[in-house]
């Protein structure tokens, strides 16, 4: 009976995906378990007598501000985040007693990892999806209820607001539209207008001017909201109406406390028994639920509860431990992500004759996880709303396309991962490589996000006048290129200009009797047609 004791207390111990070690008043190990002897690279038993700091740390002295001090000092359960070479752990140390009387401490670090590394991939997606938003030369805005709650930028930029006080915050997004076309504006929105639309637009000053404007709903914190870029196209619209006057026509173009293990009896058969943590996770006394499979079928989740009986069958008549990750409902928290683990105990013969193992609460884990892709998803879906091209590139010799929008693979013709096996440089007229490298060079230098224009040539061969805007993504090394096409608007000013050398020439022609008024007006209608 001893034995299977011991060999229960030991799988069950060794089950733990914590380091977990107990240790004397002094610091030396008097136990540990398997995850703490394979982090110090040492075999089962000859961490026994060494001292915790020495294996784990690599120290000559005790640690500063030791936790395992602080519970021999006071009795009580202590907590310290620590990082050990490049991962994180919650370092937790308790106290030991034999009676009254206290004889050591149990030591135990949980690697959370994969949580720090969630958290520090949410804030790098929060600092890169801000950079965009910024550095766009398109504006944008985010309405709720018909309110404006987020403005980048160069929306403050166009519209001559202070992004510092953020004074575009709280105004209707009327506000901006000239009164001319605030009805058209609500009609369009109303019908959920696809394209672009332009309106006279306002800005702080009273000054007016046009822009091209194209929204659509997505959910932002859970609410729905509306995006909108807008860029000026003012000078458009002076081309559209002095070709109109010229005859021409226009077309608008996102531890002790975490130790919770349990034992199942299966030869023979006996009452399950699960450890208090267990019912913390859960939210119960020990006095309100059975410890039992029935009972962890009625908080497994429905769409969880095939895969974790799957598991447990699989371990009573081959064997077969298990590694899971499931949801779990609580009494007054919903579901709960738990991690589980568990463990053959064997008899002198061989045989199974209980299984353990231990659970871990990895709710805050899974949140982050969720909290990065919702962001990511959400900040994709704003980036790819955009009217002007984005690329990310990989600032290296390879100068890898790390990301393209909708935009850049409307303006090249490239589909999407054509787009991303090859590099950018293929994507511009080659006697413009260098100024485009020297102008995104300069943006990094001086933080500053620079524009001029250039060619890109498209998949079918087809050359597009492009407004280039370089920026330096902070930290990472990456690049930022945002293209915005202006063939339309190119086209239209060298049209003007032959428009306008013609009627120069023909008025030198009338001047000197060569050909009439009539004739002269014939020639620019026939010109303006071709």
């Amino acid at each position: 009976m001893d034995y299977i004791l011991k060999n229960y207390w030991e799988s069950a111990f060794d089950s733990l995906p914590d380091m977990v070690s107990l240790q004397t008043k002094n610091h030396k190990i008097l136990k540990a378990n398997k995850a703490f002897n394979e982090f110090v690279h040492e075999s089962p038993g000859s961490v026994v007598g060494k001292k915790c700091y020495e294996l784990i740390f690599n120290r000559t002295i005790e640690c500063e501000n030791c936790p395992a001090e602080k519970t021999i000092a006071n009795n009580f359960q202590h907590n310290t985040e620590i990082a050990i070479n490049d991962r994180y752990f919650i370092e937790t140390t308790g106290p030991i007693y034999d009676e009254e009387e206290l004889v050591g401490i149990i030591h135990s670090f949980k690697d959370i990892t994969k949580l720090k590394q969630t958290q520090f991939a949410l804030e790098e997606s929060k600092t890169l999806y801000k950079d965009l938003f910024n550095t766009t030369i398109a504006g944008i805005l985010v309405n709720k209820n018909a309110t404006i709650i987020n403005a980048n930028k160069q929306a403050y930029k166009l519209y001559g607001y202070d992004f510092e006080k953020q004074d575009l915050n709280g105004l209707t997004p009327l506000a901006v539209i000239h009164p001319d076309d605030v009805q058209l504006s609500i009609d369009n929105i109303k019908k959920n207008a696809t394209g672009s639309n332009v309106y006279k637009s306002v800005r702080k000053d009273g000054s007016i001017f046009y822009a091209a404007y194209q929204g659509s709903y997505t959910i932002y914190k859970g609410e729905k909201v509306r995006i909108t870029t807008f860029t000026d196209v003012t000078e458009a619209i002076v081309y559209k109406q002095r070709l109109e006057e010229s005859g021409l026509r226009y077309k608008n173009g996102v531890i002790a406390s975490s130790l919770a293990v349990w034992d199942r009896p299966v030869n023979p058969p006996g009452e399950e028994w699960w450890s208090p943590k267990i019912y913390e996770i859960l939210g119960y006394d020990e006095t309100e639920v059975e410890a039992s499979l029935a009972t962890l079928a009625i908080f497994v989740h429905p769409a969880d509860k095939d895969e974790i009986f799957r598991a447990v069958e699989n371990q009573k008549n081959f064997g077969c431990s298990y590694d899971l990750e499931y949801r779990v409902l609580t009494k007054s928290e919903g579901y709960k992500w738990v991690h589980s683990r568990s463990n053959n105990i064997l008899d002198d013969s061989g045989n199974i004759i209980s299984v353990a193992g231990s659970i871990y609460d990895i709710t805050a884990r899974k949140i982050a996880e969720k909290a990065l892709k919702d962001s990511e998803e959400k900040n994709r879906n704003i980036v790819d709303k955009m009217l002007d091209g984005l690329l990310i590139i990989r600032h290296a010799d390879t100068m890898q396309i790390l990301f393209a929008n909708q935009a850049v693979l409307d303006i090249s013709g490239y589909t999407q991962e054509e787009i991303l096996t090859a590099d950018y440089t293929k994507l511009f007229d080659t006697s413009s490589l260098e100024l485009v490298e020297k102008n995104i060079d300069l943006a990094k230098n001086t933080g500053d996000t620079t524009s001029f224009e250039t060619i890109v040539i498209t998949k079918n061969g087809e050359r597009k006048n492009v407004i280039v805007s370089g920026s330096a993504l902070n930290g990472s090394g990456n690049r930022v290129i945002l293209i915005h096409d202006v063939t339309e608007l190119k086209k239209r000013d060298n049209e003007i200009k032959k428009l306008k050398e013609t009627m120069r020439l023909g008025e030198i022609l009338v001047k000197e009797e060569l050909i009439t008024n009539e004739q002269l007006r014939n020639a620019l209608i026939k010109q303006t047609k071709s």
